[in-house]
């Protein structure tokens, strides 16, 4: 399990790296509130030793678990999921003739 999601965290970096490249932007909209903005992101690293794992997401949130904590995993696991959700929403509003009209539609 611990192979599947460090395989999500490399691609997930790839894609951000991709939208920083592309716009310039290292930073992520706000979404699931009532808060219309942006945060500053990073991409995800993870460290794996001998059978622990930590993990620091783009917003700056620690992962500490052993490689046998599913419940941990499926966190980081939904982690990486609303931030993908957070990423397309940045490339909706990006691309977008406007932005702040796309910004205001919900996630």
């Amino acid at each position: 399990m611990v192979r599947s999601l460090l395989k999500s965290i490399n691609k997930f970096n790839e894609d951000f790296e991709l939208y920083v490249k592309e716009t310039g932007d290292s930073t992520l909209p706000t979404i699931d509130c009532t808060i219309i903005g942006f945060d500053p992101a990073n991409k995800y690293s993870f460290l794996q030793r001998q059978h622990r794992v930590t993990v620091i997401d783009c917003d700056g949130n620690l992962y500490n678990f052993r490689d046998d904590d599913e419940t941990s995993i499926m966190e980081v696991k939904e982690a990486i999921k609303y931030d993908r959700r957070r990423l397309a929403k940045a490339w909706r509003i990006w691309k977008s003739d406007n932005p702040d009209k796309e910004l205001e539609r919900y996630a």
